[in-house]
């Protein structure tokens, strides 16, 4: 595991399938009625991770466009689940690439803010990426250690790296 440096000031997400109640009671839907987390609620969706953000539920998962996999995230809001990080495209994904086939999301909160975790196909080989939502809410930054947006926070970019779990841990994200 190593830390990912950098403190960022943004607000943003992840979410609940449901929602508990007391111990005793039933499990209960957030949000009643037809507010899928998908983009395409006709397409596949998977690798979903949850993390609490301010006490708000937020959801990463990997959703099929069509072509490839893409990660996505959202929030519960009280009228149902809200896009983060996609103000201005609400289908824009997180990915590196929007043409990468992404898999294995995870999602932690750090100092208020959603880091997710993915393992992004580029062409050549798998490689570990963390985004975190840029400080306007329009769209989404990577982190790692490169100066780079475009490297991945892998020891070895030419080397495979799969199944990233992201942590807080004291205040920074740490990745495996």
């Amino acid at each position: 595991s190593r830390p990912l440096r950098g403190r960022p000031a943004v607000l943003a997400a992840a979410a609940l399938a449901a929602v508990a109640a007391p111990a005793t009671a039933a499990w209960t839907e957030p949000v009643r009625g037809d507010s899928p987390l998908n983009v395409a609620p006709t397409r596949s969706a998977s690798d979903a991770a949850i993390a609490s953000v301010g006490g708000v539920p937020y959801v990463a998962w990997r959703e099929d466009d069509g072509s490839n996999n893409e990660v996505r995230v959202a929030r519960l809001v009280t009228t149902g689940w809200e896009r983060v990080g996609a103000v201005a495209v609400p289908e824009s994904p997180v990915n590196n690439d929007s043409l990468g086939d992404a898999r294995s999301v995870s999602i932690a909160e750090v100092g208020g803010v959603p880091y997710v975790a993915w393992a992004e196909f580029d062409g050549t080989n798998t490689e570990v990426r963390v985004a975190r939502p840029t400080a306007d809410g329009s769209g989404w930054e990577r982190v790692g250690q490169a100066v780079n947006a475009a490297s991945p926070i892998n020891v070895s970019p030419s080397r495979n790296a799969v199944r990233p779990a992201i942590a807080n841990v004291n205040g920074a994200p740490w990745v495996t």
